[in-house]
């Protein structure tokens, strides 16, 4: 082999190997599952390592603000329901550590009962359940527990623990519950689900609202148990894009809108899945019956009158 060969081969492969290299570098799982922590810049992402472990000790970034933190801290509960007790905003202090504080009734160690919620459900599958069979049982025990709160004074609302222990939610804690229950049931990083936040349409405008995203098959498909509690039903449960489930008549895409960054106050753009386009099959083609059975039975029935006509009046 030739210098120049050779040369242009090593070239070739090194374009080969260079996605390889990427891809070890990368925050997200093996099958390419991308987390809101691989949107953040370096600055966010050094708060988002001090507030996960509780760090008191060391500073964050210089020039960082308390919005920041707080933009961070919600982020991370999104990302992983675990975090709930950071729903409360770490807090900025002057030397620029943080400190962490909790409202009444939480516990920053995830207590028994959430444990209980998540065994009862397992217990109640069958073995070889699937996605679609695990999230209707957690959407069915959720929506049974837990009263759905369209706004209160009490944080724990928009969380996890308070879906689950204190048994009242907002469609954040609805969402929340429902991550943090499917991910306790398959293990961290054997399933993909992201908690959205945006706007949920109706014929009166919009309110802010959380959902969730779960992929399985190569599909993502939405999930809103808030919305099913509303509703008193089961239609937003592994829902394509273009199903209709609510009363309105809206489908998933057209009354779920995300917008994690206008919630955040953020600048970064953060990509959330699109439910997958279920395919629209064309009608049936009606049977022979189907087509002439109405005419059949008119002309049998106008039939049937003449003969008995004809009868009548040849008896008289």
């Amino acid at each position: 082999m030739s210098r120049r060969n050779l040369f242009v081969a090593v070239f070739v492969l090194s374009l080969f190997m260079m996605p390889l290299a990427l891809t070890e570098e990368a925050y997200a799982s093996s099958d390419g599952f991308v987390y809101y922590h691989d949107k953040l810049t370096d600055k966010e992402k050094k708060i988002f390592d001090l507030c996960e472990f509780e760090n008191t000790s060391d500073t964050v970034p210089a020039d960082t603000e308390q919005e920041t933190v707080t933009m961070v801290a919600k982020l991370m509960v999104l990302e992983n329901p675990k975090l709930y007790w950071l729903w409360v905003s770490p807090t900025l202090n002057d030397d620029g550590t943080l400190s962490y504080s909790f409202i009444d009734g939480f516990d920053p160690d995830p207590p028994g009962a959430m444990e209980s919620f998540v065994n009862e459900i397992k217990s109640e599958l069958d073995i070889g359940y699937s996605v679609k069979d695990a999230a209707t049982a957690v959407n069915a025990k959720l929506t049974a527990n837990t009263k759905l709160v369209e706004s209160s004074e009490n944080i724990a609302t928009g969380t996890a623990f308070g879906a689950i222990v204190l048994k009242e939610a907002d469609s954040f804690g609805f969402a929340a519950a429902f991550s943090y229950t499917m991910n306790e049931l398959y293990g961290d990083g054997n399933i993909n689900i992201l908690t959205a936040v945006g706007k949920l349409h109706n014929s009166e405008g919009y309110d802010e609202h959380a959902w969730n995203l779960v992929r399985t098959e190569d599909k993502w498909y939405g999930v809103d148990t808030a919305l099913n509690k509303k509703e008193n039903s089961n239609s937003y449960v592994m829902t394509a894009s273009n199903d209709r489930g609510n009363s309105e008549g809206y489908t998933f895409a057209a009354s779920h809108q995300p917008g994690l960054s206008e919630y955040l106050e953020s600048n970064t753009f953060f990509e959330t899945p699109e439910p997958y386009m279920k395919e629209i099959l064309p009608p049936e083609e009606p049977t022979t019956f189907e087509k002439y059975g109405p005419y059949v039975m008119v002309i049998s029935i106008i039939t049937i009158l003449c003969i008995m006509m004809i009868v009548y009046s040849r008896r008289g």
